[in-house]
């Protein structure tokens, strides 16, 4: 525990599928080839290795034993499916060890109610009978634990990792725990409640269930302790019993709970994510989807984190991104998260497999099978290294602390009062929560998240300030609050008294601990009082976030992190003239002005300086050609995804889309033979080329009649495999059929048909059979009817033949390349009549390599402009750019119905009906 701790990558590496030693082996030396230094070894959807079973258990000791040797940390996620506490559905054989939840009803008293209450007066009563009650009713949920039980947690610790600490040699580094919670989609309850109200209060609990559902006099102060125990009994009876565990026996405690970006979020889940973090080693959250991540999910965590010393903290992220998600929207999300606080990325996710719906788990999928990836992969990965690096070697300098408002939601939240709002009664705590967030960034102005439970474990005003763990605030601000705690008077009392400062932004407390308070307070200082007491001018800009640190000479840096667009940040400081940026990306120092120009994704670090700013040499701008030539054709695709098919020799049905006959074979359980038909149009004959598709229970494939052979895997994914034909495509219509051995488990069938089955428990199946399209593979173009599409960047297709390949390219998807992934190498003609040109290119990529004149340029995966002064001739030259395109356009999802989603689920790739839309939606990338 003493080792000098890493802050490489450590993705999630997805068990999917049978598990062989030698794949594993080889998936490990390529991660640790790629500067990744560890891994998550994470049971996930479509594993055939029996979880917590002797291969299993096998596999994760090799894998320790192989990753120990190469220096990498190996860790073991802790369970299988989401969230985190039933041990892959093992705990659910027991009923008391469900998770809870609570409705209720009017009508006559009901002796299965867990509580009745009179519906007269203003007060709450509990009644025996009646014939006009609010009943409330306790159920179980279908696919969840009860992690606030300590006994349910001993079963999980016994089941799990206590086997590990037993069995596996060498020891892993530590677990991750993922988005454990209370239960989310109605009132959540736990019979753990009824102690915690004897202890704390001298109550039972059920007297005042009736609250969660009536607003009778009092319900706040109900409401108030019932969310605190829910939090308390999650941070104490699950986060603090494992993390004990874990530091007893020298592991490492990680992972993330869940919804983290919103106030209303964290009354779903856990009613305030903050005390959380304190019983993890590397606290964590998770930031998935093509979203820049908020302010809120990464401040909470790195207040926690510089609060209480921990030197290390993780974002789960880039999970449903989509396959087209570049590098340099990866680094702009990560950085925005690093920025304030975050210094350890978990992408998510490395696949053991790519096979059937594997392909579909929330991609973008972080192996050589994504084309960046593969090539680039380990510059990323240095990138980042080093950067969490020096953000973990230094601290933030921050003096103003922001009362965390949780609390207050705990008495305007209500799942099942407000089943129409969004917010669930929280809007008027969370609207001006956040506006607060964006003020506090936009202005520049280093703060930490103040934590009510936190504050009374760890805190006290001493000096004027007030403390708490590693931190010390003389200014705080108070955001919209309906309460406070009791604790947090007394400090606010104190330190006003000793000459703090404070500032009230908005609605003025009226609470004391869910009670009815009078409160005398007022602000005794200004924005304006608290910028200038910063030290240093900035202009406001919410485009770019900023850390204002020091390293531990005590030098001072900024960290900024443009967001969005081309945008300026000023920086001035009494007696300091320029300032020195340095950029991480390529190593370059530079004294600039008081100003500088950051493009979207762009970062750097900054100093105060007294040197005489650089000169720069003006250049023009110079634009991407519109028209490029192909320096060779490359191998292209034809996606093939609606064939028409039969059961047991039946006639064939009409054409229709993989997903939609995968739920028909589904919703008939059937299990037998299944012949495909896949039918495609070509305008050329055509011999060099072949058939690449999933060979998991295929028993025959042919062409126009004659039988296909076997060539090889595909070497980036050991799932499909390619056939040849001794026949050639003809000119016209032409056939593949493929005969598909049809089988599903019981397991799969029974899981589905539950009610309330959730995602997580979904997650557990492994799918023996998979509906899939077939790729034809070869050097021709593939041609169609294409309109612009109604998302920025589409276009759509649809009627797809096979045609001569176009050399001269204007948009790949229209020229011949629909279904296009890989390396495209294009050529241009530049003509320039001043060397001093810069290229921008405006639309996004996955890389770019340049070329002036054959001389290489860059490599770029993290710049869009590029200076080509030190290549370029006057008049005539040539740019040669190779371009790494995604496998967005051939892996989908094609017909959503926002045709580009923000967030790319496994339900993305569904399709409605078998009258769905017929165009095919493409992502254009820079032609």
């Amino acid at each position: 525990m003493n080792e000098k701790p890493r802050f490489g990558i450590l993705p999630f590496w997805s068990w999917n599928d049978e598990l062989h030693l030698d794949e594993l082996k080889n998936q490990i030396s390529w991660m640790h080839q790629n500067g990744i230094s560890g891994f998550f070894m994470h049971a996930r959807s479509g594993l055939s290795t029996p979880y917590l079973g002797e291969d299993w258990m096998n596999a994760i000791s090799f894998c320790a034993d192989f990753a120990k040797s190469l220096g990498m940390d190996p860790y073991v996620y802790d369970e299988n499916g989401w969230p985190s506490g039933f041990v892959g559905g093992k705990l659910l054989e027991d009923p008391e060890n469900h998770d809870r939840f609570l409705t209720a009803s009017e009508g006559p008293y009901d002796e299965k109610a867990i509580a009745s209450f009179s519906l007269e007066g203003e007060s709450l009563r509990r009644v025996l009978s009646g014939e006009k009650v609010l009943n409330v009713y306790e159920h179980l949920s279908a696919s969840t634990a009860d992690v606030l039980n300590p006994k349910v947690v001993d079963q999980f610790l016994a089941l799990t990792h206590e086997r590990y600490d037993a069995e596996i040699t060498p020891r892993v580094k530590g677990f991750f725990t993922d988005e454990p919670q209370y239960y989310r989609y109605g009132e959540p309850y736990t019979p753990a409640l009824e102690g915690y109200f004897r202890e704390k209060y001298g109550e039972d609990v059920k007297d005042g269930l009736g609250f969660l559902f009536l607003k009778k006099r009092g319900y706040e102060k109900f409401r108030y302790r019932y969310y605190l125990g829910l939090q308390h009994l999650l941070q104490t009876n699950y986060g603090k019993r494992i993390y004990s565990w874990c530091v007893e026996r020298g592991y490492e405690f990680t992972g993330h709970y869940i919804e983290e970006t919103c106030l209303f979020g964290q009354m779903w889940c856990c009613g305030g994510i903050m005390p959380l973090y304190e019983y993890q080693t590397i606290p964590g959250i998770d930031a998935l989807s093509r979203y820049v991540p908020g302010i809120l999910s990464p401040k909470q965590v790195g207040s926690v984190a510089a609060q209480l010393g921990k030197k290390r903290v993780l974002a789960e992220t880039y999970a449903a991104a989509g396959w087209d998600f570049s590098p340099l929207e990866a680094k702009r999300n990560a950085e925005a998260m690093m920025v304030n606080g975050v210094n350890l990325l978990c992408p998510h996710l490395v696949p053991y497999s790519e096979r059937g719906d594997r392909s579909r788990d929330y991609p973008a999928h972080y192996s050589p099978w994504n084309p960046w990836v593969k090539k680039r992969f380990g510059e990323f990965s240095s990138y980042f290294t080093e950067l969490g690096r020096i953000l973990s070697e230094s601290e933030e300098i921050v003096s103003v602390a922001v009362l965390h408002p949780i609390r207050s939601c705990y008495l305007t939240y209500s799942r099942t009062q407000c089943p129409e709002d969004p917010y669930f009664g929280t809007q008027s705590i969370e609207d001006p929560f956040q506006a607060l967030l964006n003020r506090l960034t936009g202005l520049h102005l280093p703060f930490h998240l103040l934590d009510e439970t936190l504050l009374e474990e760890h805190g006290r005003v001493e000096n004027g300030q007030i403390v708490l763990g590693n931190c010390r605030y003389s200014t705080l601000i108070v955001p919209s609050i309906l309460t406070l705690s009791s604790f947090t008077k007394v400090c606010i009392d104190s330190f006003l008294s000793q000459g703090g400062r404070i500032l009230f932004t908005g609605e003025m407390p009226s609470y004391l601990d869910g009670e009815k308070h009078d409160f005398s307070y007022s602000s005794n200082t200004t924005w304006e009082e608290i910028l200038a007491r910063e030290g240093y001018r900035t202009n406001e800009n919410p485009n770019i976030r900023l850390s204002r640190r020091k390293d531990e000479q005590g030098r001072e840096f900024f960290y900024a992190v443009a967001i969005w667009g081309e945008t300026e940040l000023r920086l001035e400081k009494e007696g300091f003239s320029s300032l020195v940026r340095y950029d991480l990306t390529n190593g370059k120092r530079k004294v600039v002005s008081s100003s500088v120009v950051l493009r979207e994704g762009e970062s750097c670090f900054l100093a105060f300086s007294r040197e005489e700013p650089e000169k720069d040499v003006p250049v023009s701008k110079l634009a991407l050609p519109t028209v490029f030539n192909l320096e060779e054709v490359p191998e292209n695709t034809l996606v093939l995804d609606r064939p028409s098919y039969s059961c047991d020799g039946a006639p064939l049905s009409a054409s229709k889309h993989v997903r939609l006959i995968q739920r028909e074979l589904l919703q008939k359980r059937f299990r037998g033979e299944v012949h495909f038909c896949y039918e495609f149009f070509s305008r050329i004959p055509l011999e060099d080329f072949f058939i690449e598709c999933e060979s998991a229970r295929v028993k025959e494939i042919s062409l126009n009649g004659f039988p296909c052979r076997f060539v090889s895997e595909n070497p980036d994914n050991r799932a499909r495999s390619r056939y040849s034909s001794d026949t050639a495509l003809r000119v016209g219509s032409n056939r593949i059929d493929v005969t598909l051995d049809y089988f599903q488990n019981d397991h799969v069938y029974e899981t589905l048909s539950k009610d309330g089955v959730t995602e997580g428990e979904i997650n557990c199946l492994t799918f023996d059979s998979s509906v899939e399209p077939v790729y034809l593979k070869g050097r021709f173009g593939v041609f169609g009817e294409f309109q612009k599409g109604n998302a920025p960047d589409v276009i759509s297709g649809k009627g797809f033949y096979l045609d001569s390949p176009r050399t001269t390219i204007r948009s790949l998807v229209e020229d011949g390349f629909p279904f296009f992934a890989g390396d495209i190498v294009l050529k241009a003609p530049l003509f320039v009549n001043t060397v001093y040109q810069e290229l921008e290119i405006s639309k996004r990529f996955q890389l770019i390599d340049l070329f002036i004149n054959d001389e290489h340029v860059a490599a770029s995966m993290f710049d869009r402009r590029f200076d080509l002064s030190p290549y370029l001739k006057e008049g005539e030259n040539e740019l040669k750019v190779v371009l790494t395109v995604s496998r967005r356009n051939e892996l989908g999802p094609f017909h959503s119905p926002s045709e580009e989603d923000m967030v790319t689920s496994p339900e993305s790739f569904e399709v409605g009906s078998e009258e769905t839309d017929p165009f095919y939606h493409f992502v254009s990338t820079i032609l």
